[in-house]
């Protein structure tokens, strides 16, 4: 849980940023305080979480870098900042063994188009 107690908008929108992180990483309460303090130091600061970890950013320049558990792998990451919360979804590769069927497909359609034509 926070320390600081939101008052102002802002401190509001910083601790339900901050307070969502926690559904998708393992968090201290140290973690999540440095996070807030982060945030009300200036709206252009955010974070970008992946896989195992956090890059603190300000004006897009990387200032730290912590490891981070991830607990919800339904996510590749999220890009946090005092205003923004955005989730990374995680995609599946998959892959198809029927590449080539559309183009067969076309083929054989003009194939037999060909063959009615001629009759």
């Amino acid at each position: 849980m926070l320390k600081a107690n939101p008052e102002t908008l802002n401190e509001i929108k910083a601790a339900h940023s901050v307070m969502q992180i926690t559904k998708f990483y393992h968090t201290t309460n140290e973690f999540l305080d440095e996070v807030y303090d982060f945030f009300m130091e200036s709206d252009k600061n955010s974070l970008l979480f992946t896989d195992n970890k956090v890059i603190f950013k300000k004006n897009n320049q990387v200032v730290k870098t912590y490891g981070i558990l991830k607990t919800d792998f339904s996510v590749d990451g999220l890009t946090v900042a005092r205003n923004l919360f955005t989730i990374i979804p995680h995609y599946e590769v998959t892959s198809s063994g029927g590449g080539g069927s559309s183009s067969n497909n076309n083929n054989n359609n003009n194939n037999n188009n060909n063959n009615n034509n001629n009759h």
